[in-house]
């Protein structure tokens, strides 16, 4: 039950990040939004700040269990893939005064993810700590990029790939 309660309370966050400012999104906002009580809000998240958190964390962890075995381009466009929801999520979340914050958040879920496809794939990708970490940022500030509009999907995931994976 708990864990059920836990993703309602992130999906009703997600409906309010689509409805309003995410500054605005209160304590208050995210119980009335999910219909609990205030106690179990804070049962499992201290604030806000550790909703956004976890949310984050969430969905990268989520592209952590997609990642396939044979290869890693699948994981590097499942990054650039988020459905337009969560790009709106990122967008809206980079615009707040939480961006800092979450900056860090998503920097590790994507290094997360790179260190996981070194892992799992073998070679494939390099398991050295500065290329990842280097990888990190360049996708990092590519999605953020797009994230933000100014800069075009298009063919980077494929560009990207062809430059992190050593096939």
């Amino acid at each position: 039950m708990a864990k059920a309660t836990k993703h309602d309370i992130l999906n009703s966050f997600m409906e309010l990040v689509e409805k309003e400012d995410f500054d605005r999104i209160t304590v208050t906002s995210v119980v009335e939004e999910c219909n609990i009580s205030r106690q179990t809000f804070y049962y499992h998240f201290k604030d806000v700040k550790a909703l956004l958190k976890w949310s984050v964390d969430f969905y990268s962890s989520e592209i952590v269990k997609k990642i396939p075995v044979t290869g890693t381009r699948k994981t590097v466009h499942a990054i650039f893939e988020l459905p337009e929801k969560y790009m709106r999520f990122l967008r809206k979340i980079l615009a707040s005064s939480y961006r800092e914050f979450i900056e860090d958040s998503i920097i590790s879920g994507v290094e997360r993810i790179l260190s996981e496809c070194a892992r799992i794939c073998g070679g494939l990708i390099s398991s050295d700590e500065f290329l990842i970490k280097y990888n990190t940022y360049a996708i990092f500030g590519i999605l953020t990029a797009v994230a933000e509009g100014k800069l075009a999907k298009g063919e980077l995931p494929e560009k990207i790939a062809s430059h992190i994976i050593t096939e």
